[in-house]
């Protein structure tokens, strides 16, 4: 069940990079780039209603071609909703209740926290990711940070072996904001999604997955 969560988180999350993406996982978290840390989560913390867009590819290792696709996402304390616009259109909604889908032919579905451990786990994930909630990703993850002249590269590899056997690590890029986020899964496949300001848009919570 994790794993087909997982895979399906994968595809609907919403290119190269300028440094290997193994490379961010060192150095670890310490008293030496502590307070560097400390300033860029701060400067992460969601504090108003904020929507951006993305583009994602996603490599699956058996494939030649990445998968493309695009769209908007709304990032709020409530929870964090992805409309994907192209190729095909679909929605999902996270939040601390659950995870609701559309489907690209209209379809919805839910799934409630309450009621499925791996719902309640995943999505309290990926709320601390794009909310920036500190202590949930210490507590989950093992953290590695580094900062340059051209920006800082957070390193999340996976502290529950069953999650390991998933997903290898998660790298998170930006300098004032985030700009782009890659996923490793164990298996070889790659997520990666760069986002851009949307500030002409304008969305909800409730818009996402009516």
């Amino acid at each position: 069940m994790k794993r087909c969560l997982l895979a399906i988180l994968l595809l609907l999350l919403p290119g190269t990079t300028a440094f290997c993406a193994e490379d961010a996982f060192g150095p670890p978290l310490d008293n030496r780039n502590e307070a560097a840390f400390a300033k860029v989560i701060h400067s992460l913390k969601i504090r108003h209603p904020l929507t951006v867009s993305f583009v994602q590819e996603k490599q699956i290792a058996a494939l030649g071609r990445p998968l493309v696709s695009s769209g908007v996402m709304h990032i709020a304390q409530g929870g964090v909703c992805w409309l994907t616009e192209k190729p095909l259109r679909s929605a999902m909604s996270l939040s601390p209740e659950g995870i609701a889908h559309r489907s690209a032919g209209g379809s919805t579905e839910f799934r409630s926290a309450e009621d499925h451990a791996e719902i309640r786990y995943f999505s309290k994930i990926m709320m601390a990711l794009f909310l920036a909630r500190r202590e949930v990703l210490e507590d989950e993850f093992h953290v590695f940070f580094k900062k340059g002249a051209n920006g800082w590269q957070i390193g999340l590899r996976p502290d529950r072996r069953m999650v390991a056997k998933l997903l290898k690590g998660i790298l998170i890029e930006g300098d004032e904001k985030v700009s782009r986020v890659t996923i490793l899964e164990a298996n070889g496949d790659r997520t990666a999604i760069s986002f851009e300001p949307a500030n002409h848009r304008q969305m909800t919570l409730a818009d996402c997955v009516p």
